[in-house]
C-alpha cells in the first residue's frame, strides 16, 4: 500500500514538472482550409492565429514566437483575445510591448477581445480604455464590426465581443446571434453591410462555446480560443476541463464543422491562475487557404 502511494506521488510530481516545462514549449500547428468559396484574393494565402497569450513569454520579449511568425510569413494575423490577464493595470505594458513588436512584421492584424481584456474594465476602467487604445494603435480592433480585405468585397473579417455574463451564465444563443448580426451589419470603411452571399466571411470569436450560433449566420470560417485545449489533455479523449469548469468540453481544440461552417479552435499559448498544460503544448496556428 505504501509503495503504491509512493509510486502515485512520484507520478503526480513528474506530471506536474512536465506540465510546468510544457508551458515554455512552442509548436506550430498547421491546417489546410480548402473550399470552392475561397475568393481569388485569399487563394494561396496564409493566416496566423494567436490566442490566449495571457502575458506569457516565449524567449526574451517573445522572440521565439516572433521567429516562428517570421518563418511562416503569413499574409494576415488573427488575434482572438486574452493577450493579457485583465487583472492589473500594468498589464497594458505587455499589450504595448507585444503589439508594437508584432507591428514591425508589417502584416495586417485583426483583433477581437476576449473575456480577460473585458475583465480589465471591472478591475480598472481607465486601464481598460488605455488598453483598447493601444490595440487600436497597432491592430484593426473589431468590436462587433467588420472590415473588407479586398476592393471587390469578396473577403470580410468580423469580430465580436461577448459580454462577460455570457461566459458564465446559461447558454444564450439568441443573444449571441444578435451580436453576430450587429457585427455583420457594421462594416467599417464602407457604407454597406455583408449582403453578398459570394463574400467569404471570417469571424473572430473568442468563445467557441457558441459555435452553433455563429454557424447559423452563414459564416465560412470561425477562429476561436478561450478553452486552452482543455488545459489537461488525455490520450484518445482530448481536453479534460474548460475555463468554465466543464469536464470534457465538446470544443477543446482543432477543427469543427456545423451547418456548412468550419471552426478552427486554437489551444492557445499561455496560462493563468494555475501553471498547467499537460500533453497540451502551446501552439501558434497557421491556416492555409486553397480554392478547390
Amino acid at each position: 500500500m505504501i509503495l503504491a502511494l509512493i509510486i502515485l506521488a512520484a507520478l503526480a510530481v513528474t506530471a506536474f514538472i512536465y506540465s510546468v516545462i510544457s508551458l515554455k514549449l512552442l509548436k506550430t500547428t498547421k491546417y489546410e482550409f480548402n473550399s470552392e468559396r475561397i475568393p481569388d484574393s485569399l487563394n494561396g494565402k496564409k493566416a496566423a492565429l494567436i490566442s490566449d497569450l495571457h502575458c506569457c513569454h516565449f524567449g526574451p520579449d517573445n522572440s521565439r514566437l516572433f521567429d516562428r511568425l517570421k518563418k511562416e510569413n503569413p499574409d494576415y494575423i488573427l488575434i482572438t483575445g486574452d493577450i493579457i490577464n485583465g487583472v492589473k493595470a500594468n498589464e497594458i505594458k505587455f499589450t504595448e510591448d507585444f503589439l508594437s513588436e508584432l507591428s514591425k512584421l508589417k502584416i495586417p492584424t485583426y483583433y477581437c477581445l476576449g473575456n480577460h481584456e473585458s475583465k480589465l474594465a471591472v478591475h480598472d476602467r481607465p486601464a481598460y480604455v488605455k488598453n483598447i487604445l493601444l490595440i487600436r494603435k497597432y491592430c484593426s480592433l473589431l468590436i462587433n464590426s467588420t472590415v473588407y480585405l479586398d476592393d471587390e468585397q469578396t473577403l470580410a473579417v468580423s469580430g465580436i465581443k461577448n459580454p462577460l455574463s455570457l461566459y458564465h451564465g446559461k447558454y444564450n444563443g439568441e443573444r449571441v446571434g444578435r451580436i453576430v448580426d450587429k457585427a455583420l451589419s457594421t462594416v467599417r470603411y464602407s457604407n454597406s453591410s455583408i449582403q453578398n452571399n459570394d463574400c467569404f466571411r471570417i469571424l473572430l470569436a473568442h468563445d467557441p462555446y457558441y459555435f452553433k450560433s455563429y454557424a447559423e449566420k452563414d459564416i465560412d470560417l470561425i477562429v476561436s480560443g478561450h478553452v486552452h485545449g482543455g488545459i489537461v489533455r488525455l490520450p484518445f479523449i482530448g481536453g479534460f476541463i474548460s475555463p468554465r469548469i466543464k469536464f470534457f468540453p465538446k470544443y477543446d481544440k482543432g477543427v469543427f464543422k456545423e451547418n456548412g461552417s468550419t471552426m478552427i479552435l486554437s489551444a492557445g499559448l499561455g496560462w493563468h491562475n494555475l501553471p498547467i498544460r499537460f500533453l497540451n503544448t502551446p501552439e501558434l496556428v497557421i491556416i492555409s487557404f486553397t480554392k478547390k
